[in-house]
């Protein structure tokens, strides 16, 4: 089969169409007062469960809840995953119509992270989980903390493998300390300095957020850390405030940020 597609635009409107064999099969529309929302993530509500679909309909705060659909032969079903009642998170795969509201998915490490269930999934699995952040001290005069290529493989490698045991949170690197701009406020005014809070010889690089079983799991993650051999990764247990969504307007359904 021969699939071709078209894009073609006019004032306020960008059309795109699919053609399979010369015969056209599909079309859609972005307007500009009306963009696209796939590949967006959103908190929303589950409002209701179809185990003979393997589907649910999650609540986003718009005019039509969204369709969240696992494929017939997925290893997980629909009501292992999620819950009427729940908070997830999930992302837009196709925008929704004035018929239809969009369809969404969700991963099963996101399910276990991000419902209300979560813990009681993983205790299913062997115990209950506990965040810990993984906080990247090294000599920033060092050569090999600017990122060698040896580094970044060993990075690599110990991301994917937290990938692979659902334990992958999230990372991010930090600029040098030349860039840092520290604030106090002192007599109700703020002063603003330029550089760390402190001058030390190991600086905060970067840090990694893990979902670990106890923290013997992540000294076994700490470990794997390339900066490990030439600084030093401090890890810390999240603490997990009660209600703290709520207290912040994040119990809405509401895109996730």
């Amino acid at each position: 089969m021969k699939r071709e597609f078209e894009i073609f635009g006019e004032p306020g409107a960008t059309w795109v169409s699919l053609s399979e064999d010369g015969v056209r099969v599909e079309i859609w529309v972005e307007r500009a007062a009306h963009r696209s929302a796939v590949g967006k993530v959103f908190r929303g509500k589950v409002v209701r469960v179809m185990p003979g679909m393997n589907a649910a309909f999650v609540e986003l705060g718009e005019a039509r809840a969204g369709l969240l659909q696992t494929k017939p032969d997925a290893a997980v079903s629909i009501k292992d995953l999620v819950r009427a009642g729940e908070t997830v998170i999930v992302q837009v795969t196709r925008d929704g119509t004035d018929e239809k509201g969009p369809r969404l998915s969700i991963s099963p490490s996101a399910a276990r992270r991000h419902t209300e269930r979560g813990i009681r999934l993983a205790a299913d699995e062997g115990g209950n989980t506990m965040k810990y952040m993984f906080l990247i001290y090294a000599d920033e005069s060092d050569p090999r903390s600017g990122g060698s290529e040896e580094d970044m493989a060993g990075h690599v490698a110990m991301a994917r493998d937290a990938i692979a045991r659902n334990a992958y949170v999230t990372c991010d690197a930090l600029s040098q300390t030349p860039a840092a701009t520290t604030v106090r406020v002192r007599d109700g005014q703020a002063v603003v300095t330029d550089g760390p809070f402190a001058e030390t010889k190991e600086a905060l690089g970067g840090y990694y957020v893990l979902d670990c079983k106890d923290l013997d799991e992540a000294i076994g993650y700490a470990a794997k850390i390339p900066p490990a051999k030439h600084g030093s990764i401090e890890i810390r247990p999240i603490m997990e405030i009660p209600g703290w969504e709520e207290m912040i307007g994040l119990g809405r359904a509401q895109a996730a940020r």
